[in-house]
Protein backbone atom coordinates (compact mmCIF):
# COMPACT_ATOMS: atom_id res chain seq x y z
CA UNK A 1 0.00 0.00 0.00
CA UNK A 2 0.97 3.46 -0.83
CA UNK A 3 1.87 6.11 1.29
CA UNK A 4 -0.37 8.08 0.27
CA UNK A 5 -3.14 5.35 0.58
CA UNK A 6 -2.17 4.76 4.32
CA UNK A 7 -3.58 8.76 4.64
CA UNK A 8 -6.34 8.31 3.04
CA UNK A 9 -7.41 5.04 5.15
CA UNK A 10 -6.35 6.83 8.33
CA UNK A 11 -7.88 9.85 7.79
CA UNK A 12 -11.00 7.97 6.46
CA UNK A 13 -11.35 5.49 9.54
CA UNK A 14 -11.20 9.01 12.04
CA UNK A 15 -13.45 10.75 10.18
CA UNK A 16 -16.14 8.23 9.65
CA UNK A 17 -15.86 7.57 13.53
CA UNK A 18 -16.17 11.17 14.47
CA UNK A 19 -19.39 11.35 12.35
CA UNK A 20 -20.72 8.24 14.20
CA UNK A 21 -20.22 9.64 17.20
CA UNK A 22 -21.70 12.53 16.17
CA UNK A 23 -24.94 10.95 15.19
CA UNK A 24 -25.38 9.39 18.93
CA UNK A 25 -24.02 12.49 20.90
CA UNK A 26 -24.61 15.42 18.82
CA UNK A 27 -27.86 14.79 17.27
CA UNK A 28 -29.79 12.68 19.77
CA UNK A 29 -29.47 9.55 18.27
CA UNK A 30 -32.88 7.93 17.77
CA UNK A 31 -34.89 10.70 19.08
CA UNK A 32 -36.01 13.75 16.75
CA UNK A 33 -37.77 16.51 19.12
CA UNK A 34 -39.56 18.77 17.32
CA UNK A 35 -40.78 22.70 18.71
CA UNK A 36 -43.55 24.59 16.46
CA UNK A 37 -43.01 27.40 19.01
CA UNK A 38 -39.15 27.53 17.93
CA UNK A 39 -39.82 26.33 14.22
CA UNK A 40 -37.27 22.88 15.48
CA UNK A 41 -36.24 20.15 12.72
CA UNK A 42 -39.36 21.42 10.22
CA UNK A 43 -37.77 20.21 7.64
CA UNK A 44 -37.14 16.92 9.32
CA UNK A 45 -40.40 16.46 10.27
CA UNK A 46 -41.65 17.63 6.71
CA UNK A 47 -39.29 14.41 4.76
CA UNK A 48 -40.69 12.21 7.29
CA UNK A 49 -44.60 13.14 6.59
CA UNK A 50 -44.30 12.83 3.16
CA UNK A 51 -42.02 9.87 3.39
CA UNK A 52 -45.04 8.21 5.87
CA UNK A 53 -47.77 9.44 3.24
CA UNK A 54 -45.94 8.12 0.17
CA UNK A 55 -45.78 4.76 1.80
CA UNK A 56 -48.97 4.76 3.52
CA UNK A 57 -51.36 6.02 1.49
CA UNK A 58 -49.55 5.33 -1.99
CA UNK A 59 -49.77 9.51 -2.65
CA UNK A 60 -46.98 12.04 -2.01
CA UNK A 61 -48.72 15.04 -0.72
CA UNK A 62 -48.09 16.90 2.40
CA UNK A 63 -49.38 20.06 4.33
CA UNK A 64 -47.30 23.62 5.09
CA UNK A 65 -48.92 26.25 7.22
CA UNK A 66 -46.00 28.51 6.61
CA UNK A 67 -47.26 28.46 3.04
CA UNK A 68 -51.33 27.58 3.11
CA UNK A 69 -53.78 27.60 5.68
CA UNK A 70 -54.26 24.32 7.62
CA UNK A 71 -55.82 21.66 5.69
CA UNK A 72 -54.94 22.52 2.59
CA UNK A 73 -52.55 19.53 1.10
CA UNK A 74 -49.81 19.60 -1.51
CA UNK A 75 -48.55 17.52 -4.15
CA UNK A 76 -45.50 18.19 -5.10
CA UNK A 77 -44.50 21.29 -2.74
CA UNK A 78 -41.10 19.57 -2.99
CA UNK A 79 -38.99 17.64 -4.91
CA UNK A 80 -39.36 13.48 -3.64
CA UNK A 81 -35.24 12.86 -4.15
CA UNK A 82 -34.68 12.41 -0.42
CA UNK A 83 -38.11 11.53 0.98
CA UNK A 84 -37.30 9.30 -1.80
CA UNK A 85 -34.43 7.88 -0.19
CA UNK A 86 -36.13 7.92 3.02
CA UNK A 87 -38.59 5.25 1.90
CA UNK A 88 -35.89 2.95 0.97
CA UNK A 89 -34.47 3.32 4.18
CA UNK A 90 -38.19 2.44 5.63
CA UNK A 91 -38.67 -0.29 3.86
CA UNK A 92 -35.60 -2.14 5.48
CA UNK A 93 -35.82 -0.60 9.18
CA UNK A 94 -39.79 0.30 9.58
CA UNK A 95 -41.40 3.37 9.80
CA UNK A 96 -39.43 6.47 11.11
CA UNK A 97 -36.21 4.78 11.14
CA UNK A 98 -34.65 7.90 12.63
CA UNK A 99 -31.36 6.27 13.69
CA UNK A 100 -30.58 3.92 10.95
CA UNK A 101 -31.45 7.27 8.29
CA UNK A 102 -28.21 9.34 10.65
CA UNK A 103 -26.30 6.10 10.37
CA UNK A 104 -26.73 5.80 6.64
CA UNK A 105 -25.92 9.60 5.74
CA UNK A 106 -23.27 9.54 7.66
CA UNK A 107 -21.57 6.89 6.22
CA UNK A 108 -22.60 8.75 2.62
CA UNK A 109 -20.90 11.80 3.86
CA UNK A 110 -17.64 9.95 3.22
CA UNK A 111 -17.93 10.03 -0.30
CA UNK A 112 -17.87 14.09 -0.21
CA UNK A 113 -14.09 13.67 0.50
CA UNK A 114 -13.48 10.86 -1.99
CA UNK A 115 -14.48 12.86 -4.84
CA UNK A 116 -12.86 15.63 -3.13
CA UNK A 117 -9.45 13.54 -2.96
CA UNK A 118 -10.06 12.10 -6.74
CA UNK A 119 -10.98 15.05 -8.66
CA UNK A 120 -7.72 16.75 -6.44
CA UNK A 121 -5.28 14.41 -7.20
CA UNK A 122 -6.49 14.07 -11.24
CA UNK A 123 -5.98 17.85 -11.54
CA UNK A 124 -2.77 18.48 -9.70
CA UNK A 125 -0.92 15.58 -7.58
CA UNK A 126 -1.20 13.08 -4.54
CA UNK A 127 -0.66 16.28 -1.93
CA UNK A 128 -2.89 18.08 -2.44
CA UNK A 129 -5.75 15.09 -2.89
CA UNK A 130 -4.60 14.33 0.98
CA UNK A 131 -4.44 17.56 1.93
CA UNK A 132 -8.12 17.93 0.28
CA UNK A 133 -9.11 14.87 1.27
CA UNK A 134 -8.61 15.76 5.04
CA UNK A 135 -9.94 19.06 4.93
CA UNK A 136 -13.25 17.79 3.62
CA UNK A 137 -13.19 14.28 6.13
CA UNK A 138 -13.31 16.89 9.30
CA UNK A 139 -14.80 20.59 7.95
CA UNK A 140 -17.29 21.13 10.44
CA UNK A 141 -20.84 21.92 8.04
CA UNK A 142 -20.05 18.13 6.46
CA UNK A 143 -20.01 16.49 9.80
CA UNK A 144 -22.66 18.65 11.06
CA UNK A 145 -25.35 17.79 8.35
CA UNK A 146 -23.88 14.02 8.13
CA UNK A 147 -26.38 13.48 11.14
CA UNK A 148 -29.03 15.84 10.33
CA UNK A 149 -32.25 14.09 8.71
CA UNK A 150 -32.29 16.97 5.89
CA UNK A 151 -31.57 16.74 1.99
CA UNK A 152 -27.71 18.22 2.68
CA UNK A 153 -25.94 15.38 2.68
CA UNK A 154 -27.33 13.49 -0.01
CA UNK A 155 -27.41 16.14 -1.90
CA UNK A 156 -23.44 16.92 -1.36
CA UNK A 157 -22.98 13.33 -2.52
CA UNK A 158 -25.22 13.45 -5.51
CA UNK A 159 -23.86 16.99 -6.65
CA UNK A 160 -20.20 16.46 -6.01
CA UNK A 161 -19.80 13.54 -7.12
CA UNK A 162 -21.65 14.85 -10.42
CA UNK A 163 -18.92 17.79 -10.87
CA UNK A 164 -16.36 15.01 -10.26
CA UNK A 165 -17.34 12.84 -13.14
CA UNK A 166 -18.00 15.85 -15.32
CA UNK A 167 -14.73 16.75 -14.57
CA UNK A 168 -13.01 14.17 -14.95
CA UNK A 169 -14.64 12.36 -18.40
CA UNK A 170 -12.87 10.24 -20.40
CA UNK A 171 -15.98 8.49 -21.99
CA UNK A 172 -20.15 9.31 -22.95
CA UNK A 173 -20.52 6.57 -20.60
CA UNK A 174 -19.01 9.18 -17.64
CA UNK A 175 -20.87 12.08 -19.02
CA UNK A 176 -23.83 9.64 -18.62
CA UNK A 177 -23.78 8.87 -15.36
CA UNK A 178 -23.14 12.49 -14.65
CA UNK A 179 -25.82 13.78 -15.74
CA UNK A 180 -28.10 10.92 -14.04
CA UNK A 181 -26.68 12.52 -10.58
CA UNK A 182 -27.24 15.60 -11.57
CA UNK A 183 -31.04 14.88 -12.22
CA UNK A 184 -30.91 12.68 -9.06
CA UNK A 185 -29.29 15.88 -7.52
CA UNK A 186 -31.96 18.43 -8.60
CA UNK A 187 -34.51 15.87 -6.98
CA UNK A 188 -32.97 17.23 -3.42
CA UNK A 189 -32.52 20.62 -4.50
CA UNK A 190 -34.16 21.86 -7.08
CA UNK A 191 -31.65 25.09 -7.18
CA UNK A 192 -29.14 22.97 -8.52
CA UNK A 193 -31.19 22.76 -12.01
CA UNK A 194 -28.65 25.54 -13.43
CA UNK A 195 -25.65 22.88 -12.99
CA UNK A 196 -27.93 21.20 -15.95
CA UNK A 197 -26.14 23.72 -18.61
CA UNK A 198 -23.06 23.93 -17.01
CA UNK A 199 -23.13 19.84 -17.73
CA UNK A 200 -23.99 20.57 -21.17
CA UNK A 201 -21.40 22.84 -22.33
CA UNK A 202 -18.40 22.03 -20.33
CA UNK A 203 -18.03 19.39 -23.28
CA UNK A 204 -17.52 22.17 -25.70
CA UNK A 205 -15.72 24.18 -23.50
CA UNK A 206 -13.68 21.47 -22.04
CA UNK A 207 -9.97 21.43 -24.31
CA UNK A 208 -9.27 17.49 -23.47
CA UNK A 209 -11.99 16.51 -25.03
CA UNK A 210 -12.77 15.39 -28.71
CA UNK A 211 -16.07 13.75 -29.40
CA UNK A 212 -17.85 17.19 -27.66
CA UNK A 213 -21.34 17.19 -28.83
CA UNK A 214 -21.66 13.06 -28.14
CA UNK A 215 -20.53 13.52 -24.65
CA UNK A 216 -23.24 16.43 -24.23
CA UNK A 217 -26.06 14.31 -25.31
CA UNK A 218 -24.94 11.32 -22.91
CA UNK A 219 -25.49 14.15 -20.39
CA UNK A 220 -28.43 15.25 -21.23
CA UNK A 221 -29.91 11.88 -21.53
CA UNK A 222 -28.98 10.57 -18.07
CA UNK A 223 -30.24 14.00 -16.47
CA UNK A 224 -33.47 13.34 -18.65
CA UNK A 225 -33.97 9.74 -17.32
CA UNK A 226 -33.35 10.85 -13.74
CA UNK A 227 -36.35 13.52 -13.48
CA UNK A 228 -38.35 12.13 -15.92
CA UNK A 229 -40.24 9.44 -13.97
CA UNK A 230 -41.20 12.69 -11.48
CA UNK A 231 -41.96 14.84 -14.61
CA UNK A 232 -44.23 12.48 -15.73
CA UNK A 233 -46.04 11.81 -12.65
CA UNK A 234 -46.26 15.68 -11.89
CA UNK A 235 -48.50 16.08 -15.42
CA UNK A 236 -50.45 13.42 -14.87
CA UNK A 237 -51.10 14.77 -11.40
CA UNK A 238 -51.62 18.45 -12.48
CA UNK A 239 -52.16 17.87 -16.21
CA UNK A 240 -49.03 20.14 -16.97
CA UNK A 241 -45.36 20.45 -16.95
CA UNK A 242 -44.19 20.86 -12.86
CA UNK A 243 -40.52 20.03 -13.25
CA UNK A 244 -39.47 19.91 -9.79
CA UNK A 245 -42.12 21.40 -7.13
CA UNK A 246 -44.51 24.47 -6.59
CA UNK A 247 -42.61 25.68 -2.97
CA UNK A 248 -40.21 28.11 -5.63
CA UNK A 249 -42.93 30.74 -5.99
CA UNK A 250 -43.11 30.90 -2.04
CA UNK A 251 -39.29 31.21 -1.65
CA UNK A 252 -39.04 33.54 -4.19
CA UNK A 253 -41.78 35.93 -2.33
CA UNK A 254 -39.72 35.19 1.33
CA UNK A 255 -36.80 37.16 -0.18
CA UNK A 256 -39.00 39.64 -2.00
CA UNK A 257 -41.41 41.24 0.07
CA UNK A 258 -41.84 44.24 2.62
CA UNK A 259 -40.64 42.22 5.44
CA UNK A 260 -38.02 40.35 4.04
CA UNK A 261 -34.32 40.57 5.35
CA UNK A 262 -33.00 38.35 3.34
CA UNK A 263 -32.93 35.02 5.07
CA UNK A 264 -35.62 32.23 5.02
CA UNK A 265 -38.11 33.44 7.99
CA UNK A 266 -40.43 35.52 7.17
CA UNK A 267 -44.52 35.72 8.09
CA UNK A 268 -47.33 33.73 5.95
CA UNK A 269 -49.32 35.52 3.48
CA UNK A 270 -52.04 33.01 2.32
CA UNK A 271 -52.95 33.67 -1.11
CA UNK A 272 -56.73 32.08 -2.08
CA UNK A 273 -56.46 28.13 -1.61
CA UNK A 274 -59.58 27.94 -4.35
CA UNK A 275 -56.33 29.27 -6.97
CA UNK A 276 -55.17 26.03 -6.48
CA UNK A 277 -51.39 24.39 -5.64
CA UNK A 278 -49.92 25.64 -9.14
CA UNK A 279 -51.81 28.60 -9.17
CA UNK A 280 -50.64 30.03 -5.55
CA UNK A 281 -47.33 28.78 -6.71
CA UNK A 282 -47.88 31.44 -9.76
CA UNK A 283 -49.41 34.20 -7.04
CA UNK A 284 -46.21 33.98 -5.03
CA UNK A 285 -43.98 34.07 -8.20
CA UNK A 286 -45.91 37.50 -9.42
CA UNK A 287 -46.42 38.82 -5.95
CA UNK A 288 -42.30 38.61 -5.49
CA UNK A 289 -41.39 39.32 -9.09
CA UNK A 290 -43.88 42.68 -8.64
CA UNK A 291 -42.27 43.68 -5.74
CA UNK A 292 -38.55 43.46 -7.19
CA UNK A 293 -39.50 45.60 -9.95
CA UNK A 294 -41.56 48.50 -8.37
CA UNK A 295 -38.83 48.49 -5.47
CA UNK A 296 -35.96 48.91 -7.12
CA UNK A 297 -33.47 50.45 -4.16
CA UNK A 298 -34.88 47.65 -1.57
CA UNK A 299 -34.27 45.15 -4.14
CA UNK A 300 -30.60 45.98 -4.07
CA UNK A 301 -30.46 46.33 -0.31
CA UNK A 302 -32.00 43.00 -0.24
CA UNK A 303 -29.51 41.37 -2.63
CA UNK A 304 -26.34 42.25 -0.83
CA UNK A 305 -28.23 41.20 2.44
CA UNK A 306 -28.81 38.08 1.20
CA UNK A 307 -25.37 37.93 -0.60
CA UNK A 308 -24.10 38.73 3.33
CA UNK A 309 -25.96 35.45 4.38
CA UNK A 310 -24.48 33.39 1.62
CA UNK A 311 -21.16 34.48 2.04
CA UNK A 312 -20.87 35.34 5.17
CA UNK A 313 -18.23 33.87 7.79
CA UNK A 314 -20.70 33.37 10.45
CA UNK A 315 -24.52 33.33 10.45
CA UNK A 316 -26.32 35.88 10.71
CA UNK A 317 -29.19 34.50 12.99
CA UNK A 318 -29.68 32.12 15.71
CA UNK A 319 -26.20 31.99 16.51
CA UNK A 320 -24.47 31.04 19.83
CA UNK A 321 -20.95 31.63 20.33
CA UNK A 322 -20.23 28.30 20.27
CA UNK A 323 -21.29 27.43 16.21
CA UNK A 324 -20.17 31.47 15.80
CA UNK A 325 -16.49 30.28 16.88
CA UNK A 326 -16.73 27.31 14.97
CA UNK A 327 -17.52 28.88 11.92
CA UNK A 328 -15.33 31.67 12.13
CA UNK A 329 -12.68 29.22 12.70
CA UNK A 330 -13.32 26.36 10.02
CA UNK A 331 -14.30 28.74 6.93
CA UNK A 332 -12.33 31.99 7.15
CA UNK A 333 -9.33 30.08 6.23
CA UNK A 334 -11.00 27.90 3.98
CA UNK A 335 -12.04 31.34 1.76
CA UNK A 336 -8.79 33.00 2.20
CA UNK A 337 -6.79 30.20 1.16
CA UNK A 338 -9.56 29.06 -1.85
CA UNK A 339 -9.24 33.03 -3.27
CA UNK A 340 -5.59 31.93 -3.49
CA UNK A 341 -5.88 28.78 -4.41
CA UNK A 342 -7.70 30.64 -7.92
CA UNK A 343 -5.35 33.34 -8.32
CA UNK A 344 -2.35 30.67 -8.45
CA UNK A 345 -4.51 28.60 -10.64
CA UNK A 346 -5.27 31.29 -13.09
CA UNK A 347 -3.10 29.80 -16.18
CA UNK A 348 -5.57 27.19 -15.68
CA UNK A 349 -8.86 29.20 -15.62
CA UNK A 350 -10.90 26.41 -18.71
CA UNK A 351 -9.67 23.77 -16.75
CA UNK A 352 -11.78 24.94 -13.96
CA UNK A 353 -14.64 26.42 -15.57
CA UNK A 354 -17.08 24.19 -14.27
CA UNK A 355 -16.25 25.26 -10.74
CA UNK A 356 -16.19 28.96 -11.61
CA UNK A 357 -19.52 28.21 -13.18
CA UNK A 358 -21.32 26.66 -10.03
CA UNK A 359 -19.58 29.42 -8.02
CA UNK A 360 -20.89 32.19 -10.13
CA UNK A 361 -24.56 30.67 -10.61
CA UNK A 362 -25.27 29.88 -7.51
CA UNK A 363 -23.69 33.72 -6.31
CA UNK A 364 -26.25 35.33 -8.75
CA UNK A 365 -28.94 33.06 -7.62
CA UNK A 366 -28.73 33.68 -4.19
CA UNK A 367 -29.17 37.59 -4.98
CA UNK A 368 -33.08 36.64 -5.91
CA UNK A 369 -34.06 33.60 -3.72
CA UNK A 370 -33.47 33.98 0.25
CA UNK A 371 -30.23 33.18 1.39
CA UNK A 372 -28.26 31.52 3.92
CA UNK A 373 -25.12 29.75 4.94
CA UNK A 374 -26.44 26.37 4.33
CA UNK A 375 -27.07 26.96 0.67
CA UNK A 376 -23.44 27.31 -0.18
CA UNK A 377 -22.57 23.71 0.96
CA UNK A 378 -23.02 22.89 -2.49
CA UNK A 379 -19.85 24.72 -3.15
CA UNK A 380 -17.96 24.27 -0.46
CA UNK A 381 -16.02 20.74 -1.59
CA UNK A 382 -14.64 22.55 -4.35
CA UNK A 383 -13.49 25.73 -2.68
CA UNK A 384 -11.82 22.84 -0.32
CA UNK A 385 -9.85 21.96 -3.32
CA UNK A 386 -9.06 25.46 -4.16
CA UNK A 387 -7.65 26.31 -0.97
CA UNK A 388 -5.71 22.65 -0.50
CA UNK A 389 -3.92 24.21 -3.81
CA UNK A 390 -2.87 27.19 -2.09
CA UNK A 391 -1.88 25.62 0.77
CA UNK A 392 0.48 23.05 -0.94
CA UNK A 393 1.57 25.81 -3.29
CA UNK A 394 2.60 28.32 -0.13
CA UNK A 395 4.11 25.72 1.69
CA UNK A 396 6.45 24.44 -1.40
CA UNK A 397 7.56 28.45 -1.28
CA UNK A 398 8.22 28.54 2.19
CA UNK A 399 10.36 25.60 1.86
CA UNK A 400 12.02 26.66 -1.27
CA UNK A 401 10.66 23.42 -3.23
CA UNK A 402 10.32 23.50 -6.87
CA UNK A 403 6.37 24.96 -7.93
CA UNK A 404 4.83 23.56 -10.76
Amino acid sequence: MTLEKKWILAIALAALTLRIGFVFLGTGGSSIEYSPGQGKYVASTSYLKMANNWMQKNSYETTMTLIAPEGFTYKALRPPGFSAFIVIISKIHGINPILPLRIYLALLSMIIPLCVWLLTRNLWSWREGVLAFAWASFHPHFVFYSGQIVPETLFLVLSTSAFTLMMMEKNSIQAGIAGLLTGFACLCRSQFAGATLIGIIWPFLNPKLNVKKIWGVAFLAGFIIAVSPWWIRNYNVFDRFVPFSTEGGYTLWVGANPLADGGGDCPPSYPDIKLGELGMDKWHYEQGLSYLKENPKRTAVLAFQKLRRFWGIVPVKNMSKKIGFISLLSFLPLFIFAIAGFWFSRHRFKELLPIIGLISYYTFIQTIFPSMIRYRLVLEPFLIIMAAVAAIRLFDRAFNKTVK
